[in-house]
Order: C-alpha cells, then sequence, then structure tokens
C-alpha cells in the first residue's frame, strides 16, 4: 500500500515537471527565444551543481513566496538571464513550485534537444572512461540512432564492468553485474530440474 502511494506521489510530480516545462518550451518556440532560456537553464544548472542547497533553500516552505523569489534572484541576478526566464521562476516560486525547478529545467532540455534532432542517452560505466573512449562510443551509438547524440555520463562501480545504456525507455544492460546475475539463475534453475 506504501509503495502504491510513493508512485502516484512521484507520477504526480512527473505530470507537474512535464506541465511546467512543456508549457514554456512552447511559449519559447512560439516567441523565438528557445535558445536563449535553455542557456540560461544551463547557467541555473551550473548553479545547482556547484552549490544544491541553492535550491532547497529558496524552495524550504519555511520562506514565503516573495522570500523565495528573491533568494532566487539573488542567485540569478549577475547571471543575466532573461526575463522570461525570471517570469518563469517567480511563478515557480508563487505556485510553490521552486523545490522542482532542477528536474523542470531537464525535461525542458530534453525536448529542446529533440528539437534540434539530438538525442540524450545516458551512459552508466563501472570507472571514468577516457576522451577517446567516449569518442568512440558517441560515434558507434550515432550510427546506431542515426542522430547527433548529448552521452551523459555516470559512474556505478557496483555494475563491475560493461555498460549500461538508457535512452527515451528502452535499457541495454551490458553489465557484469547483469550477466553474473542471469547466469546465477540458470544455475539455479537447472538444479531445480535434477
Amino acid at each position: 500500500m506504501h509503495a502504491l502511494k510513493e508512485k502516484r506521489v512521484a507520477q504526480y510530480f512527473t505530470s507537474i515537471v512535464k506541465l511546467y516545462s512543456t508549457s514554456l518550451f512552447n511559449y519559447a518556440l512560439e516567441n523565438k527565444i528557445l535558445d536563449k532560456i535553455s542557456k540560461d537553464f544551463a547557467k541555473l544548472a551550473e548553479i545547482f551543481s556547484a552549490n544544491p542547497s541553492v535550491l532547497k533553500k529558496a524552495a524550504a516552505p519555511i520562506y514565503s513566496e516573495i522570500d523565495q523569489q528573491q533568494i532566487m534572484q539573488k542567485e540569478i541576478s549577475a547571471l543575466k538571464c532573461a526575463k522570461e526566464t525570471i517570469n518563469f521562476i517567480s511563478t515557480l516560486a508563487k505556485n510553490k513550485r521552486l523545490a522542482l525547478l532542477d528536474k523542470i529545467t531537464d525535461h525542458f532540455n530534453l525536448l529542446y534537444k529533440s528539437h534540434l534532432g539530438k538525442k540524450n542517452v545516458e551512459v552508466i560505466s563501472s570507472y571514468v572512461m577516457s576522451e577517446k573512449e567516449i569518442l568512440e562510443l558517441q560515434k558507434k551509438l550515432e550510427k546506431i540512432y542515426a542522430a547527433e547524440i548529448d552521452l551523459v555520463m555516470k559512474i556505478d562501480p557496483n555494475i563491475i564492468g560493461g555498460l549500461v545504456i538508457k535512452h527515451d525507455n528502452k535499457m541495454y544492460d551490458g553489465s557484469l553485474k547483469t550477466k553474473f546475475e542471469n547466469l546465477t539463475h540458470k544455475v539455479y534453475e537447472e538444479i531445480a530440474l535434477l
């Protein structure tokens, strides 16, 4: 029962993220400011990755809508963001959705890259891949997908070796961990048949 409730909450927030990001994307597309908004979001992403507490502080429920707007405006004033970006962030603060800003920017960027014909592909490796390995992998994936690829590299030593590749709702799991698990299941199945 608890897991079902968590799943519904996650679906609810995912739908909110998609609603805001899609609305902003359509507005930006209509008004020919997609590049401007995308650049602003890239700057915001740098702030959030350098200092994750900024968004947590700004989105804290103890702050009023006005306080949240002021906190965010203090952070983004040096970035010289477009007025549309600032208005969008103010709207999020007003609607108590500021905590979703990083997810909204991520989804907006997916829509933007898709609009440009680029595909986002997440690659999970057990180690830090060299530039040469990444370029080779990117070229191979661009041939497979017949499109320009933006790789999102992640490291997870738990996969032991190999790669896990995720694109859209599909996943190729070539990790040694999964291969070992599959082999273990086959051995147990064979033993059960004896």
